[in-house]
């Protein structure tokens, strides 16, 4: 994405839509995103390649909600 990465794609998404659940994906892990995206929200946080298994797991969390 030109400009942008990632974490501050999902943090626009949010400051608009806080109540829709964000699965942050990304094919280049970094510790500090991850840390960084749940600490502000993220629903779930998926490394690529991910299985179909953990894609519908990280979805059904998602829809649940924090617990």
């Amino acid at each position: 994405m030109p400009n942008i990465d990632g974490l501050e794609l999902y943090r626009r998404v949010k400051r608009r839509r806080p109540e829709l659940p964000v699965i942050y994906m990304t094919a280049h892990y970094d510790a500090d995103s991850e840390r960084l995206a749940l600490e502000d929200g993220a629903a779930g946080f998926l490394r690529k390649s991910f299985s179909g298994r953990e894609f519908l797991g990280a979805i059904r969390q998602a829809l649940d909600g924090p617990r």
